[in-house]
């Protein structure tokens, strides 16, 4: 199987730092709106039940935990995570389904039952959609801008 073009891989790597930065960004909402809401809901518990100081302890230590394991899960992994080619044009596919396919397959390995000639060309019309395509604004950044705002008006609520 011949390798990657390298437009392609070259286009895909340059996206990588931005997929890895709005994975932790949107990680980062999530991470905040769990700990808000969790917060919240063991506030309400505790007005509620009028909790003896042991279980508020017991609670504080499970929330902590849980804010822990969450912000490994979704800080740590993905800021530290290498991102090969597919899964850079698997985030891409989220925007741009049919380019983002079509980068899928191309930097993949090609089907059991394709033919190489049919492989290369779908290598070949990736590269041409991709050079006429500015993959960096098909990757928005307003939706994770607006879940941190979000997040951010819920956490002074």
């Amino acid at each position: 199987m011949p390798a990657t073009p390298p437009p392609i891989e070259e286009r895909l790597a340059a996206l990588a730092p931005r997929v890895r930065r709005l994975r932790v960004a949107r990680g980062a909402a999530k991470l905040a709106l769990a700990a808000v809401g969790a917060a919240g809901a063991v506030l309400l518990l505790d007005a509620a039940l009028a909790l003896p100081a042991g279980a508020r302890g017991l609670l504080l230590s499970v929330w902590l935990t849980g804010f822990g394991l969450l912000a490994w899960r979704w800080l740590l992994v993905p800021g530290r995570a290498d991102l090969a080619p597919a899964d850079v044009a698997g985030e891409l596919r989220k925007y741009l389904p049919e380019l983002g396919g079509r980068l899928a397959a191309a930097v993949g390995p090609p089907a059991a039952d394709q033919p190489e000639a049919v492989h290369s060309a779908l290598r070949d019309d990736a590269a041409r959609r991709a050079r006429a395509t500015d993959l960096a604004r098909a990757l928005p950044v307003k939706p994770v801008v607006a879940a941190c705002a979000a997040v951010v008006l819920l956490a002074f609520a």
